[in-house]
């Protein structure tokens, strides 16, 4: 627990600083991504015994995207394949974030 107090104001003290935070955050999305494929389809099972509908739901309610908009297709896909898709998925939809708060900022500027 201390560890992770530890940790939280670490980053807050390198937020306030004004460091960059992207390569932190990315790294972050990257392994929650990691986890979710771990998780819901286990490289180790068959993909036919994935829990692909719990994964989709997790990864819409964890980054915002559904996986059949953005071409992910489990079924389609080996553990390896379906990790790297999700997370070059993840990382676009941060650029696209990243881009409408840019534009938000002008806006107000």
């Amino acid at each position: 627990m201390n560890k992770q107090r530890e940790t939280i104001y670490s980053i807050r003290r390198s937020a306030l600083e004004g460091k960059e935070q992207k390569d932190y955050a990315l790294g972050i999305a990257e392994d929650i991504a990691r986890e979710l494929v771990d998780t819901f389809c286990p490289q180790n099972e068959h993909p036919e015994k994935w829990n692909v509908t719990q994964f989709a739901a997790e990864v819409l309610n964890q980054f915002g995207i559904d996986v059949k908009t953005a071409g992910i297709d489990a079924a389609k896909m080996s553990h390896h394949e379906l990790a790297e898709a999700l997370v070059t998925r993840t990382k676009e939809r941060y650029a696209e974030k990243e881009k409408d708060v840019r534009r938000n900022d002008d806006a107000v500027a």
